[in-house]
């Protein structure tokens, strides 16, 4: 089963769509229904029908704190270099 706090729905498969247009998405979930609901043995073929709620994607600027913790190891093993110690 899977798991609804990671997948969103409680079935034993799930199949999620994203994109940037609810109508579309839901016309291309309806597609994958029809699709799945002519396979022998599955049963409760449906899209979860849930409200088309906009969502906003934040970009915590992780590339540049990854580069800033690259620089400073680069200046510690520098600076380990200088004095000949190893870690």
């Amino acid at each position: 089963m899977v798991n609804d706090k990671i997948a969103g729905a409680h079935s034993e498969l799930v199949i999620k769509v994203f994109g940037l247009h609810f109508s579309e998405m839901r016309r291309v979930a309806n597609d994958i229904v029809k699709v799945l609901g002519r396979i022998q043995g599955a049963a409760d073929v449906s899209v979860d029908q849930e409200p088309p709620l906009p969502q906003v994607r934040i970009d915590l600027g992780y590339a540049g704190a990854l580069a800033d913790r690259a620089r400073a190891l680069i200046a510690l093993q520098r600076a380990a270099a200088i004095w000949d110690v190893d870690f």
